[in-house]
């Protein structure tokens, strides 16, 4: 599973880079970083379509990755995979009801639980609870998708080992204002 979570992050990486422009994407022509983009987003979305298969059977085969049989390593990596599932939601929430009674057992992240709850209420168009989810808004600022109850959201974040949101907020230094959908400019 280590490596697939590998290929994942290098992917998301690599996407990274060429958004921003740097290394192999510094100065490319625009047609190029298109091309690069098209390129790396393709291998994105077959890494991900493959270890979700992966990741199914592996669950069929033998449940969730709890802490206690395999590690707080397997449980994240497994989750890095869940989380980049958005291609089957359906998935993600299936795999939201294996860990929400795993939390209270500390046999998996409840932060990562956190995550993949505000993944899937992003998804189905419902505000999320944790506010993990968002977008860049300009240079170096990042605002997260509708919150249930705002005024509690730091308690909730807190209540499953998450940081207050305004250094949540402040982690996303990489948002330009290329990043920045035209309709909200």
């Amino acid at each position: 599973m280590a490596q697939r979570v590998a290929r994942d992050q290098f992917e998301r990486r690599s996407a990274q880079i060429t958004s921003e422009r740097r290394l192999w994407a510094q100065g490319a022509a625009e047609p190029v970083h298109f091309y690069l983009s098209a390129i790396i987003y393709a291998h994105t979305c077959a890494a991900d379509i493959d270890n979700t298969k992966w990741l199914k059977s592996q669950l069929a085969e033998s449940g969730w990755f709890r802490i206690s049989v395999y590690g707080a390593n397997s449980d994240k990596n497994a989750w890095v995979l869940v989380q980049h599932a958005d291609h089957d939601v359906a998935f993600q929430k299936e795999v939201l009801s294996l860990l929400e009674p795993l939390v209270p057992l500390k046999e998996t992240s409840p932060g990562n639980y956190a995550y993949l709850y505000d993944r899937v209420a992003v998804a189905e168009k419902r505000p999320q609870r944790y506010g993990t989810q968002g977008r860049c808004i300009g240079d170096k600022k990042w605002k997260a998708f509708e919150v249930e109850n705002p005024e509690q959201l730091n308690a909730r974040r807190a209540s499953v080992g998450l940081m207050p949101q305004a250094e949540y907020e402040a982690i996303f230094t990489f948002c330009t204002l290329a990043m920045v959908p035209p309709s909200e400019k």
